[in-house]
């Protein structure tokens, strides 16, 4: 009896705690379940037709890549491949994108040395896209990195041994081995349903046919991984936020992966580029791909001592329409970003085109050790806006809470044409529309509706005062999500007053505009200079821009050029001159609406 309540003692509450523990293991979020089911399946978006590891090794074979761009499933969705072929003149078939969901720095260790050096690539520049968590922590968080970490390792890893500790192959094995027993016992009841349903027989038959029908019908490897864009989630997109890595789990740089990755690449003459991307502006603050400062500057200081770059591109101006979730970028987002990227680039040293020299007037983002920040480019206008013909025209009743203005004779500045036509693709329409409200006093106040240049899905899903703008219409909702067909202000229509366009502005047709030069390191001579012409009011006017350079308020050298050769690109010289002090006036007399894309001081 003693013998029988000693072992219930000991067995039952084994058994309990064993079979509580194997209960709260097989617990998976729709997160976990997507990461687990992209593990050794997906690269750069799409499910493969071969083991992963066959798949880039025979993705690489095939590239032979001069450039290699890394990263988690940010590097995918965020990095533009032919944008950026197109930026730098380096043939697309020669860049290989590697992107593999699940993965971070110790992932990348591993492919760079097993997939990449290991088979004769010699790339001579490594770029990385992603978050900076990514790269600073050791450890992976969820069991489907952990797996994802497994299948990239050789029989000998001493140095991610040393920092994961030596291997449990056992586990790994079983680690590893779950989900192909989970995937079996699904195709099993898959095809068991079948047999009913189709063949009315439940007795198991061949599943040869079966699994080949079911392959066609559902050809996952045709399949784009919009599965697998929260694969690496930064945070959740629900409440309550969560953030991907935690402080302490973000080891100092010295005893991470970053300083082993760029020894790597330098052993084998190549360069890296580390890029942190932007997130959106909707996310809330203190949440997202946060890491101390002093441990990002110590990072950057470590890239910088051993000739490597590392580029913080979080400060650039994107709009919540250019994401597809808050922390992946969406097509039109991935090729804004991509233009900045490879102009950043160009400027550290890092792109093959030579380096830029003399200063953009226009940028409204500099560049300081290697931290991408805002700024505001001094600029004040000579003359009042113009009104807009049929600014005062009445609205339309839109979808829902919208309303629009017909854009008539205004279609050709909607925001599908300045994407093509802004330096880094950009929704930069000038027009506006202005909300005026009555108080019960009889006193009118107004106020320029906001956000403008919106994605028109978007103003349709968040309201709040955005304005989009169309081909065909200009749409627009109220400042309160009111109805603007019947909530008793009036619209109408005005050009933005600030001319602005992200690293752009406007001119528009008989305006004028002075702009300071900034410090520069030596005298410049030279002004480059080039815009895009995107219609006409019509009212006749010179076809030329006139350019005049001021020391103070002192003309320096005045030059007509013919608007032909300003959409063209034209270079302005001048006198050898310190830019302290220097300005210049670009005056537009024509009737043209022209669009700014570079307007640069330099030395000849």
């Amino acid at each position: 009896m003693r013998v029988w309540s000693l072992l219930l003692a000991i067995v039952l509450p084994t058994l309990l705690l064993s079979g509580g523990l194997a209960a709260l293991e097989s617990v998976r979020t729709a997160d976990d379940l997507t990461q687990e089911g992209n593990v050794g399946v997906v690269l750069n978006g799409r499910h493969t037709k071969r083991p992963l590891l066959d798949a880039i090794d025979a993705y690489l074979d095939r590239t032979q890549p001069e450039i290699v761009v890394m990263g988690n499933s940010i590097a995918n969705t965020d990095f533009a491949l032919e944008a950026f072929a197109r930026a730098t003149g380096v043939p697309s078939k020669s860049i290989a994108r590697i992107s593999v969901p699940n993965t971070m720095a110790a992932h990348w260790y591993a492919i760079l040395k097993n997939r990449v050096y290991a088979r004769g690539h010699e790339p001579r520049m490594i770029i990385f896209v992603s978050d900076l968590q990514s790269l600073l922590a050791v450890v992976p968080r969820s069991e489907a990195s952990h797996v994802a970490l497994t299948l990239q390792l050789g029989p000998e890893e001493p140095l991610i041994d040393g920092k994961l500790g030596t291997r449990l192959w056992a586990v790994e094995r079983i680690r590893e081995n779950r989900t192909v027993a989970r995937d079996r016992m699904m195709t099993w009841l898959r095809n068991r349903i079948v047999d009913l349903l189709v063949h009315g027989s439940l007795t198991p038959l061949d599943s040869g046919p079966t699994d080949l029908a079911l392959s066609r019908v559902f050809a996952e490897e045709r399949l784009n991984s919009q599965l697998h864009k929260r694969v690496i989630p930064i945070f959740n997109v629900t409440a309550p936020f969560a953030v991907t890595f935690t402080e302490d789990e973000l080891a100092p740089v010295d005893q991470g992966f970053a300083t082993d990755i760029m020894q790597l690449v330098s052993d084998h003459g190549g360069t890296v580029v580390f890029v942190r991307p932007p997130m959106s502006p909707r996310l809330p603050k203190d949440y997202g791909d946060i890491v101390p400062e002093a441990l990002e500057a110590s990072l950057s200081d470590a890239f910088t001592a051993r000739g490597h770059h590392y580029v913080d591109l979080r400060g650039i101006p994107m709009a919540a329409s250019h994401f597809q979730n808050l922390d992946h970028l969406n097509e039109e987002g991935s090729r804004r970003f991509t233009w900045l990227m490879a102009d950043v680039m160009r400027q550290i040293g890092a792109d093959p085109r030579p380096p830029l020299k003399g200063v953009d007037l226009l940028s409204t983002v500099v560049l300081e050790n290697g931290v991408l920040r805002e700024r505001d480019p001094e600029i004040t206008f000579g003359k009042r806006v113009p009104s807009v013909p049929g600014g005062l025209q009445e609205i339309n009743n839109g979808v829902g809470k919208s309303a629009f203005f017909s854009a008539g004779a205004f279609s050709w500045l909607a925001d599908v044409n300045t994407l093509a036509a802004s330096p880094h693709g950009a929704r930069c329409s000038p027009l506006r529309v202005v909300e005026e409200t009555l108080s019960a006093s009889g006193e009118a106040s107004r106020q320029v509706l906001g956000p403008a240049n919106v994605m028109c899905d978007e103003l349709m899903k968040l309201g709040a005062g955005r304005t989009c703008h169309s081909p065909e219409r200009v749409i627009f909702s109220a400042s309160d999500n009111t109805d603007p067909w019947d909530n008793g202000r009036n619209y109408s229509l005005i050009l933005d007053p600030d001319r602005s366009c992200p690293e752009s502005r406007w001119s528009y047709p008989k305006d004028v505009f002075t702009i300071v030069v900034p410090p520069t390191d030596e005298p410049v001579d030279e002004l480059e200079l080039q815009a895009a012409e995107l219609g006409s009011t019509g009212r006749g006017g010179a076809p030329e821009v006139r350019i005049t350079i001021l020391r103070g308020s002192v003309p320096v050298h005045e030059q007509a050029v013919p608007l032909a050769d300003v959409v063209k690109g034209a270079r302005v010289r001048f006198p050898s001159i310190d830019a302290d002090g220097l300005s210049v006036r670009i005056d537009n007399p024509s009737d043209r609406f022209l669009l700014w894309q570079h307007l640069r001081v330099r030395p000849r």
